[in-house]
Order: C-alpha cells, then sequence, then structure tokens
C-alpha cells in the first residue's frame, strides 16, 4: 500500500492529466476546418415573397441569388440591436423596396454538393 502523501500526488497528477485531456478535446474543433464559419455577405435584398418564406438577394458582386427564411434566423436591426425573434424590417413578406443588408452564410453539405443557409440578416437601412 502506497503512502498517503504519494498517494495525493498520484491524485494531483491523474487530476492534471484529466484536465489537459479534457481541454484539448474543447479546444480542438476551434482548430478543426470541418466545422461551419459563417461567411458576411453584403448586398441588397431586392424582394421578399408574399409569405415571407424566402428574399432575393443582390451582392455587391455576383449574380442575385434566393434564399428561405429560417424559423431560427437571428438578425439585427440597423442600430445594432440584436434580435431573436421576429422577423428583420428588411426581410418583411411581400416587400418590394431594396433594402441594404448583410447576410451571414454557412454553406452545409460537403466540398461537393452543399447548400448555402442563411443564419443571420443584419438590416443596414
Amino acid at each position: 500500500m502506497l503512502s498517503r502523501p504519494i498517494q495525493l500526488r498520484l491524485q494531483t497528477l491523474a487530476g492534471i492529466v484529466l484536465v489537459a485531456l479534457i481541454g484539448g478535446a474543447l479546444l480542438m474543433p476551434s482548430a478543426d476546418d470541418s466545422y461551419a464559419r459563417p461567411r458576411e455577405v453584403r448586398g441588397t435584398i431586392t424582394t421578399v415573397n408574399r409569405d415571407g418564406t424566402s428574399f432575393v438577394f443582390s451582392p455587391g458582386s455576383g449574380p442575385a441569388a434566393s434564399y428561405p427564411v429560417s424559423g431560427a434566423l437571428g438578425w439585427q436591426d440597423a442600430d445594432g440591436t440584436v434580435r431573436k425573434t421576429g422577423r428583420p424590417h428588411c426581410v418583411q413578406p411581400g416587400a418590394r423596396k431594396p433594402g441594404r443588408a448583410a447576410i451571414s452564410i454557412v454553406d452545409v453539405g460537403d466540398a461537393d454538393s452543399s447548400v448555402p443557409v442563411v443564419v443571420r440578416v443584419h438590416c443596414l437601412d
């Protein structure tokens, strides 16, 4: 049987190793490129369909594209207020007046086929 001081040292060492392993496991995803990172694209929301389930976005460069409106869409007002409920004023159903916006997009899928998903809208006007 080990003496009490040696048992405490071994327990301390085991605790340090455990903390290091858990810390490494928690930090590893941040170094892995396979995790989604939204990219922000600035442009104009040109139209919103009548039922508000999709909008057409024209980026500063490149072709316009239609995006669905997710129920879990985060958004931000022009004054910077972040909202988690309701609908962005620049994505109101039936809106025909273009509004400047920045959208955050995550490409969901793999390298061969992915679908862009809007995860946040920042109304700039």
